[in-house]
């Protein structure tokens, strides 16, 4: 966006993350964050604003989760949509390979 181009557009951006990063000291900052607050500044001019949004969103939302220094549950995310895909584009190798325990076998067929 043209507001991010502009040094004071990146020093809003940077100050919000800066704050969340002071706020929330297990998850600090973490790379792909920016986007997130960015989106939201882009909605919600004032810094404060995005801000508390940005609090609202990982906290109460459980975003959070996903930015842990241990991507936990990202990488179970992850693996969630991989055998999603896989069990949407090729059925009969998703059941060989749950029978093997190759995927999740918490898949389901109704969500393709």
């Amino acid at each position: 966006m043209r507001r991010f181009a502009t040094i004071e557009g990146k020093q809003a951006l940077e100050r919000v993350l800066r704050a969340y990063a002071a706020f929330d000291t297990e998850v600090n900052y973490c790379q792909g964050m920016n986007f997130l607050a960015a989106l939201l500044l882009i909605w919600l001019p004032r810094e404060a604003d995005a801000f508390g949004a940005l609090v609202l969103i990982m906290k109460d939302r459980g975003l959070r989760e996903l930015y842990k220094t241990d991507m936990t549950m990202l990488q179970a995310q992850a693996l969630s949509l991989d055998s999603n895909l896989l069990l949407c584009m090729t059925t009969g190798l998703h059941d060989y390979l749950v029978t093997r325990r190759r995927t999740p076998n918490n898949a389901s067929r109704s969500n393709c």
